[in-house]
């Protein structure tokens, strides 16, 4: 076992002496700075007033750093056994989280500049060498372990959110050591058209302030857990249509299981099974949206199976739908945009590739993940993808509605399933707008709108929207001039939302 001598220095939550943990020496890290190397560039007139010197318009802080110095100690095949493991654990091109055990109550995001290579020292009876890692971090403000939350009708001790009308104030009881930008996550408990930030700097907007409430018909509410189960236990088991008329034969069951903290959807006897929602039918529908939280996530290559969301119409024919289908040993798993004929035979839109892997950048169905939509206006449908929409035209769907809601989950003979193939919500809403876009009540009830000002994403009910931003916003910040935030919805909404702002402390250390 390794003896570590020195400051722990923990990446991505890993510390460096559990990872060398399974060498043989020893590894001394002898020189952590207290604090960072802090840059700032200071910007003057090109005219100044004064005889000498130029004066100064403002100064701006740059990215900072630190240099940590390590001394390796043990055989030759240990200092070249360590040095490839601390490259391993520390060197790449992506940022990570960075925390230093003298104060782990902080914490940076950067990346190792260069890679380690100590140099090889000679001067003793037992070799060693020293070397040193120089951490950069692009932005020198440090991040606080802690989220401090404030919580609409909550007691909190770092701020209060206060009503007015329909309009909501939060405010920071202490001023934070610099900049600082929030979470702010709401829960639509009404129908809402417009979600107002405002600072005394920066103004945020999402929909429309001057829209009247204009309802969309939510057909299918299942998304928290009591919803779901009480929606399919009153589903109709293996009578779902299907891409090929071959494939209606149904041998398996599907059952409610909790996986993830949150209840699914999923096979619980192997065969092929469904569950079919029943939505009616609505001649005056022009356009329809349907959303869903599938998890697929293989944790072997060779497993294999399908999850499917089909949509049937007024004919009980295929409409249209999506199907996850990993049925070869390929760990590369087509997605498939499904539309259809009047007859119900099937047309494949188009076909996009991911890896059933528990990485955001290869799966958008991974654990954390998985929130999914179709939009469909008139003939025009749209797929939700990888933060996108995929867009096609299909007049073979003129005059059909969608009626049925279809699920449906398979395993291939004796082969082993994908250890997650879920489906974790279901929703279903129509409208007579032609297009969603008109559809004045963006936010619909319950839906869950998360607003981070520190990576600029918009999500709503977990599908980026930074389409649905309003010309001219800018994303918000406090900081010792800026502690208050106003929030305003729309004035016909009845029930107050719930608000939740999350921040971390940041400072220059």
């Amino acid at each position: 076992m390794v003896n570590y001598i020195g400051i722990d220095i923990i990446i991505d939550d890993v510390n460096l002496k559990d990872y060398l943990s399974n060498l043989k020496g020893e590894v001394r890290v002898t020189d952590v700075p207290f604090f960072s190397t802090i840059e700032a560039s200071t910007n003057y007139d090109d005219i100044s007033p004064f005889s000498d010197g130029q004066r100064a318009i403002y100064t701006s802080v740059g990215s900072s750093s630190r240099v940590v110095t390590m001394s390796i100690y043990g055989s030759l095949d240990f200092i070249n056994k360590a040095t490839t493991a601390i490259n391993r654990f520390a060197f790449g091109k992506e940022v990570k989280k960075i925390q230093f055990g003298d104060n782990q109550d902080w914490y940076w995001l950067g990346r190792v500049n260069s890679a380690f290579a100590p140099t090889l020292s000679s001067d003793s009876s037992s070799p060693y060498a020293s070397g040193s890692l120089t951490f950069n971090f692009d932005d020198a403000r440090a991040y606080s372990s802690t989220v401090r939350k404030i919580e609409f009708g909550k007691d909190s001790d770092y701020g209060t959110i206060t009503k007015k009308n329909n309009h909501y104030t939060v405010e920071l009881k202490k001023a934070p050591g610099a900049r600082t930008e929030p979470v702010i996550t709401i829960k639509n408990i009404d129908e809402n058209g417009y979600i107002g930030l405002s600072t005394a700097t920066n103004v945020f907007a999402l929909g429309n302030e001057k829209s009247y409430d204009n309802r969309v018909n939510t057909i299918l509410d299942a998304r928290t857990d009591n919803t779901l189960v009480t929606a399919f236990e009153n589903s109709a088991k293996n009578s779902a249509i299907n891409v090929l008329s071959t494939e209606n034969e149904y041998t398996g069951a599907l059952g409610i299981q909790e996986v993830f903290g949150r209840k699914n959807i999923a096979l619980t006897s192997r065969g092929r099974a469904s569950a079919t929602f029943d939505l009616g039918d609505d001649p005056l529908t022009k356009s329809e949206y349907i959303w869903w939280r599938e998890t697929f996530w293989a944790g072997r290559v060779g497993q294999t199976g399908t999850v499917k969301i089909l949509v049937s119409d007024q004919n009980n024919k295929l409409l249209y739908g999506v199907e996850t289908l990993k049925n070869t040993r390929n760990f590369n798993t087509p997605y498939k945009f499904i539309g259809s004929k009047p007859d119900g035979s099937y047309i494949i839109l188009d076909m996009r590739w991911f890896k059933p892997s528990d990485s955001d950048n290869d799966n958008q169905f991974n654990r954390d993940r998985g929130w999914s939509a179709i939009r469909r206006e008139g003939n025009h449908l749209a797929f939700y993808w990888f933060g996108g929409w995929v867009h096609f035209d299909v007049p073979e769907h003129e005059g059909r509605r969608a009626t049925k809601l279809h699920v449906i989950i398979e395993s291939y003979g004796d082969e082993e399933l994908v250890t997650h193939a879920y489906v974790s919500g279901l929703e279903f809403k129509r409208s007579d707008a032609e297009s969603l876009s008109d559809v004045k009540n963006v936010f619909g009830k319950n839906s869950l709108v998360k607003i981070n000002n520190a990576t600029r994403d918009v999500e709503i009910d977990g599908l980026k929207k930074i389409s649905d931003v309003a010309d001219g916003s800018s994303y918000l910040y406090f900081d010792k001039n800026n502690t208050t935030i106003d929030i305003s919805f729309s004035e016909w909404i009845e029930k107050d939302p719930e608000i939740l702002l999350e921040y971390r402390e940041r400072d220059y250390l």
